[in-house]
């Protein structure tokens, strides 16, 4: 009895029993495998597997982390183009200014000036707005 419990000499299992065992074995290991093809399937096939998702999200960061350079340098562009812009137009206004004190300066009246070249009809100054 002892023999038997231990696994030693006692009534070996018939034939049809162990085909009945590998029979449930090879349906649950037919389960499984079906249960690990859906559970792929959900994460997306091979592209869903960890180590492919790893590099996956490397790759959307650098992405990101170059699509946020680009955007600074486009801004940064921007920025220079802009100030350029304002120190131009200073420039243009300090240059005005500085021939407006000339003529000023001189004596010269630009409105009678205006009148003996015939400027002023081109240039309406003498007209005055009818409504």
């Amino acid at each position: 009895m002892i023999a038997q419990k231990m696994g030693g000499k006692g009534k070996m299992p018939n034939h049809s029993s162990l085909v009945e065992g590998d029979d449930r074995l090879r349906a649950r290991l037919a389960a499984w495998q079906r249960a690990v093809d859906e559970a792929r399937g959900y994460r997306g096939g091979d592209d869903g597997e960890i180590w492919n998702v790893g590099e996956a999200r490397e790759a959307e960061k650098a992405a990101k982390l170059e699509a946020k350079k680009l955007k600074e340098l486009a801004r940064a562009e921007k920025d220079t183009k802009i100030a350029f812009t304002i120190s131009e137009l200073y420039r243009r206004i300090m240059r005005v200014e500085k021939l407006s004190e000339m003529i000023e300066g001189s004596g010269m009246d630009l409105k009678k000036t205006l009148e003996n070249s015939g400027l002023a009809n081109l240039l309406s100054l003498n007209k005055k707005p009818t409504m």
